[in-house]
């Protein structure tokens, strides 16, 4: 069954929430919007579930306990499948060299196709792939946010852009106004005490 065209915003907003995918309450958001987008999650039951808890040394779920198993499964699809995918679009975000970040992509749909064991349909054209063969034409620009707390810090910059947003901009718009005062501050208010002093005196002569 062939899938829609991605628009180009649809396709920026996508990729930054892949690229900014920080806990488990966010990977359960995006995959929301990526629904139908990305494959279903191969952990879907619970011996798949136990599969993982035995192999990391951790007591299987009880089958009973349906709450358990629900978060279980979230956390395994977070895990496994979402923040690998987050650590390698990473890695191409921030790659300048044109033919690497071609081979990182190509890796990563091959990557996308490795989930599941073979005899499946491949796509070739997936919501995926073309999100990320977005990320290789000349127009499009990737960078990280220069301020170190930032939360989402992974966008598409405009011309030179090196922070996210003005929220981001501020701590650097304080700090250059900062150094700027620390910097000319002295001669200024040097020169306001003098024109004070200035206008005081011209109004003293006049009064007299």
């Amino acid at each position: 069954m062939p899938h829609r065209n991605l628009a180009a915003p649809e396709t920026r907003a996508l990729l930054c929430g892949i690229a900014n995918i920080c806990d488990v309450g966010s990977s359960l958001l995006l995959r929301r919007k990526l629904r139908g987008m990305l494959k279903s999650s191969p952990f879907i039951s619970h011996d798949d579930v136990n599969s993982l808890r035995i192999s990391r040394g951790l007591p299987p779920l009880p089958r009973q306990d349906g709450k358990k198993l629900v978060a279980e499964l979230d956390k395994a699809y977070h895990e496994n499948i979402l923040l690998p995918l987050r650590n390698e679009l990473r890695k191409i975000w921030i790659e300048r060299n044109p033919t690497e970040k071609r081979y990182a992509i190509l890796r990563l749909i091959f990557y996308e196709y490795s989930w599941f064991p073979p005899g499946g349909e491949i796509r070739t054209q997936s919501p995926l792939s073309q999100m990320l063969e977005y990320l290789l034409r000349p127009n499009v620009r990737t960078s990280v946010c220069a301020n170190p707390d930032c939360l989402t810090p992974y966008f598409f910059p405009r011309r030179r852009q090196k922070v996210c947003s003005e929220e981001c901009a501020r701590p650097f718009k304080l700090e250059a106004k900062l150094r700027y005062w620390n910097k000319t501050g002295r001669h200024k208010r040097a020169e306001l005490q003098l024109n004070r002093k200035r206008r005081r005196s011209s109004l003293r002569r006049r009064s007299s």
